[in-house]
């Protein structure tokens, strides 16, 4: 009894193994074959994109733009009360960390102009008690910046 209750198991398991097979596609669906937009790298320390690179602080939390977008990137502090944003239209910097009140808030813009001849715009935004540190922090990130051209 015990030997047809293996037969019939192992059998049922090969069945099921046969079956799975025919779920998924023999080749990757054209969907997934291209992304559209140019390519961003976010590793621990750097943003890169087709245009620029930079470094930002470790422990930031990093947003970027959609694939079809101009490139631009937000870096918000650990605890969401600042924010250093770069992009290439000065539209894409209208942001504000979202646990500071905005009547607490300063705001610093900078243009860089790259090797390549490209603009960004760079924007500190936050509150008035950590300002001094926090400008610190942005001299070095905008100091990082760098165009493709130049690696």
């Amino acid at each position: 009894m015990g030997r047809a209750i293996v037969c019939l198991l192992s059998g049922v398991i090969l069945l099921l193994l046969a079956a799975c097979g025919t779920i998924g596609p023999n080749s990757a669906p054209p969907h997934l074959d291209y992304t559209p937009g140019p390519p961003v790298i976010v590793t621990d320390a750097t943003y890169t994109t087709a245009t620029f690179s930079v470094r930002y602080p470790q422990g930031w939390r990093v947003i970027t733009a959609a694939a079809f977008s101009t490139p631009w990137v937000v870096f918000i502090t650990p605890d969401e009360t600042a924010l250093i944003a770069l992009a290439g239209d000065v539209a894409d910097t209208e942001v504000v960390p979202s646990n500071t009140p905005e009547d607490e808030l300063r705001r610093r813009e900078q243009a860089i102009t790259l090797a390549n001849g490209e603009t960004l715009t760079a924007v500190l935004v936050a509150p008035d008690q950590d300002w001094e540190t926090l400008a610190a922090i942005f001299e070095r990130v905008i100091g990082s910046a760098r165009s493709q051209i130049e690696d």
